[in-house]
């Protein structure tokens, strides 16, 4: 039998913590599996296109010139409006109707991974120039699924069941390490960091009712409602929610060699998310998160789901379609299909991803600083935001806020244009919808704050919009001569209070609008 001395137990435990083995370590942390890179491109394809047909819904409302949100409202001056958003190009119904389903057609591309580096850069300048057509209707998920997109451009996101994974005569690697994996897997980080950091008031670190005033506010879905009635358990999940975002991204990220507490940390923020988009009317920021957990997923989950019978078929049924796709590509043009792999990971593609990692990281952290910190930065304080976390989420409201117009008609009767009821989506229709509903309350709410701070461009574009609306089916002399801009408001009891009394509700008028010529 041979012997084990001190001398070798000592060499052994050097080699497990030299420096080397903490390089391996540190890397596979930063590492992922291009079937997860597969798992990614799916689920912002799908979001892409969710997104799409949700805004659809209200396409004449919010998008053309004539709608409740001109182009003008957003663009400045200058050709250099059309940088930030292709939509400024015309306020046409058609043209915007193109730029849809040209949208559509990329996102689609980037669902089955035809020219898939090519799809991801063109899903980028869609999905920005969307986003910036209408800043009153973004949510933080909106800038996730941005920079998901960015460090998308610098991984093999078509290496593994895609058109060009079937076509490509080369195999890509099955695990990806480099610099874009690290900003792909820290944004996580970064996102759930400056949640925890933000939420510093006493709803969130002391009271623990948070949970119940978003639930109980404008923003709760009737299911949401129906749980901020259960006091004890808002409380319960206010605490779980600051534990799991204070330590489940940490776990996550540096438990590479356990892949299935990796699996569960992942499966834990997935029903998180879910039941956050269930309760909440937050649009897609819910599921744009969901997204965002799958690189890292193992490699361990795919072989399992390969050896089962029912996550074989899925498998097998994806490859089929996505096999039917690239055989039809290759008879009808094959001089477009892929033949290797290919993605920018160069000197100069690593400078860039460094660059931006630095830079996302930096205002990150300065969003979070102290003031009296801050104020030392200087210039460094005017750069673009990048910040990756929950914008609305860290000041609980405490009361319920709705939009009500009501006009004054020619023949000076009363009518209600937007009933504050209205504003509070309860139909079954818009909660299965709910990403509609988040844009749509959002952009009412932001033109009715910016009217109550005085700035009333917003609101002008929407009692113009809705004067529009009713004089069109309606005689002259009951068409609009005014519309007054009300905020109504339900105050939220507080938590200890609740079930017991009612909160008080008030309706003040904050904006006369005027018709023109009258």
């Amino acid at each position: 039998m041979t012997q084990t001395g001190p001398n070798d137990a000592t060499t052994a435990m050097s080699l497990q913590t030299s420096p080397s083995c903490w390089r391996r370590y540190l890397g596979e942390c930063f590492e992922i599996d291009v079937r997860s890179l597969a798992a990614l491109r799916i689920g912002m394809a799908i979001l892409m296109l969710w997104d799409l047909a949700s805004r659809s819904v209200d396409f004449n409302r919010f998008y053309p010139d004539n709608s409740a949100a001109p182009r003008w409202l957003f663009m400045g001056e200058g050709w250099s409006s059309i940088v930030r958003s292709l939509y400024f190009v015309s306020g046409q119904p058609a043209f915007i109707a193109a730029m849809f389903a040209l949208h559509t057609l990329f996102a689609l591309l980037l669902l089955v991974g035809f020219r898939t580096q090519l799809a991801v850069v063109a899903c980028f300048v869609m999905q920005l120039s969307l986003v910036n057509r209408n800043v009153m209707m973004t949510h933080s998920g909106d800038g996730l699924l941005l920079w998901m997109l960015v460090w998308s451009m610098f991984l093999p996101l078509g290496a593994a069941g895609s058109v060009d994974a079937l076509t490509a005569r080369t195999p890509a690697p099955l695990k990806i390490r480099s610099l874009a994996s690290v900003a792909m897997l820290m944004q996580i980080v970064f996102l759930y960091s400056g949640a925890v950091i933000s939420k510093t008031l006493p709803e969130w670190r002391s009271e623990f009712s948070a949970v119940y005033f978003f639930l109980s506010s404008h923003l709760g879905t009737p299911l949401g409602r129906a749980v901020a009635k259960h006091t004890f358990l808002c409380e319960l999940l206010t605490m779980a929610t600051m534990a799991l975002e204070a330590v489940g991204p940490l776990i996550a990220l540096l438990s590479p060699r356990i892949p299935w507490l990796r699996v569960s940390v992942v499966m834990i923020f997935t029903f998180f998310h879910i039941s956050l988009g269930a309760t909440l009317y937050v649009g897609t920021f819910a599921y744009v998160c969901v997204a965002a957990w799958f690189p890292y997923l193992p490699g361990v989950l795919w072989e399992a789901m390969a050896a089962n019978s029912l996550g074989r078929a899925a498998i097998i049924s994806w490859n089929r379609f996505v096999g039917a796709i690239a055989r039809m590509i290759e008879s009808m043009a094959s001089y477009c299909v892929a033949a290797a792999i290919r993605w920018p990971r160069g000197v100069t593609a690593r400078l860039v991803v460094l660059g931006l990692l630095l830079y996302v990281a930096f205002v990150n952290v300065r969003v979070d600083l102290p003031e009296s910190i801050s104020r030392k930065l200087g210039p460094l304080n005017r750069l673009p935001q990048a910040k990756q976390t929950w914008g609305v989420m860290h000041m609980p409201p405490h009361m319920s806020t709705r939009l009500a117009l009501r006009a004054t008609l020619a023949d000076g009767t009363k009518q209600t244009l937007l009933d504050p009821a209205a504003t509070l989506p309860d139909e079954m229709r818009v909660y299965l919808w709910s990403p509609w509903s988040g844009r749509e309350m959002k952009y009412r709410l932001e033109a009715l704050m910016a009217a109550s701070n005085g700035i009333t461009k917003y609101a002008d574009a929407l009692c113009a919009y809705e004067q529009r609306r009713w004089d069109g089916s309606h005689a002259p002399v009951q068409h609009v001569a005014s519309i007054d801009v009300l905020c109504a408001d339900e105050d939220i009891v507080p938590i200890e209070m609740a079930g017991v009394m009612e909160g008080g509700s008030n309706e003040a008028v904050i904006y006369t609008w005027k018709a023109p010529g009258l």
